[in-house]
């Protein structure tokens, strides 16, 4: 909360509140619990993990039944943090300490997550496969190992993944955690087959979601945003993605297809005023600039047009998307000034 943030941002505050707590003593009571537990979350709020596993550390030691929660907030601020490695080490020690029984997977889960996080993706589904076996295969466990394959890279692994999850699960309209699970796994579907060019497969799993999820401005933008691109179905994707702009107005991605569904309409002022509420985010994708860039152009600003192509190819160079680039340096080559 706010007082949290103010005093973790208070370096010489928290400098002197940790000797105190030092001197109240890293006790294996229940007294020094509260202490303990609130340096290590000033701790955490202010970056210092050495010092906030310190006293994490203690606090555990302090009332061990707490283990647990203690764990687990630990190694969640840190995966929230990007610091995986230290993440590995929290919840590592969670599977080890036995903390929890043993047909509840949820350190090996948090671990396999870490581990994939760190880039040790075979480690990672050891884990993660583990703990599906320890769960009797509970479908929150199994979502994650297709998600380390997907985080990974393994699309086609990661398809057959999450369609065997679909396949087994799909009957199941009692529990809405499922469900919810279920929607993601067609959104990463959709998102897998966009990117192996497989677009109407890409659509099909987006209108299954709105088939069952009417109103998610997610999906709605996802399938505006394809038909805009393939310049079809204009009308209706303009009003899906006005939808989600609507549900979420500081969403760059929304913005971005806004933008880009107006260009592919004709209408290049409300596409330029749209991209560049998209292209206001600080690290913005080059292909966001590429479509401003274009609007400029369908608006007739040509050296606009030109300035912020050449940001787009120089921001798809550092993405490492060099056919992207090589394909704006063309058009930059043919409207070249004269």
């Amino acid at each position: 909360d706010r007082d949290v943030q103010a005093i973790a941002a208070d370096a010489p505050l928290l400098d002197q509140l940790v000797p105190l707590a030092r001197v109240k003593g890293h006790s294996r009571e229940d007294e020094s619990f509260g202490c303990d537990l609130a340096i290590a979350t000033l701790a955490m709020a202010a970056k210092r993990y050495d010092l906030a596993g310190e006293f994490f550390d203690a606090a555990i030691r302090a009332r061990y039944r707490a283990a647990p929660e203690l764990l687990l907030t630990w190694g969640m601020g840190l995966l929230a943090a990007n610091e995986s490695e230290r993440a590995v080490k929290v919840f590592r020690r969670g599977v080890d300490d036995k903390v929890t029984p043993s047909d509840n997977p949820l350190f090996q889960t948090y671990l396999a997550v870490s581990l994939e996080m760190c880039g040790r993706t075979d480690e990672a589904l050891r884990v993660g496969r583990v703990a599906a076996k320890m769960a009797d295969q509970s479908p929150g466990v199994l979502s994650r190992v297709a998600w380390i394959l997907f985080h990974a890279k393994r699309y086609d692994e990661a398809a057959s993944a999450y369609r065997e999850f679909i396949a087994r699960f799909d009957s199941d309209f009692k529990d809405e955690d499922v469900r919810r699970q279920l929607k993601e796994a067609r959104l990463i579907l959709s998102s897998i087959s966009v990117t192996q060019h497989q677009i109407s497969q890409g659509e099909e799993w987006l209108a299954q979601v709105l088939d069952e999820y009417p109103d998610d401005v997610g999906a709605l933008n996802d399938l505006g945003y394809l038909w805009a691109d393939q310049g079809k179905n204009l009308d209706r994707a303009l009003k899906m993605i006005r939808r989600a702009v609507a549900a979420e107005p500081k969403n760059f991605a929304y913005r971005d297809s806004l933008g880009w569904v107006y260009y592919k309409l004709a209408r290049y002022d409300e596409a330029v005023a749209e991209l560049k509420l998209a292209a206001a985010e600080p690290d913005v994708d080059g292909v966001v600039l590429d479509h401003l860039g274009d609007a400029y152009f369908g608006a007739q600003h040509l050296a606009e047009a030109r300035t912020t192509w050449t940001r787009a190819a120089e921001a798809l160079k550092k993405q490492g998307e060099l056919s992207k680039a090589q394909a704006i340096e063309a058009k930059l080559r043919q409207h070249a000034k004269k």
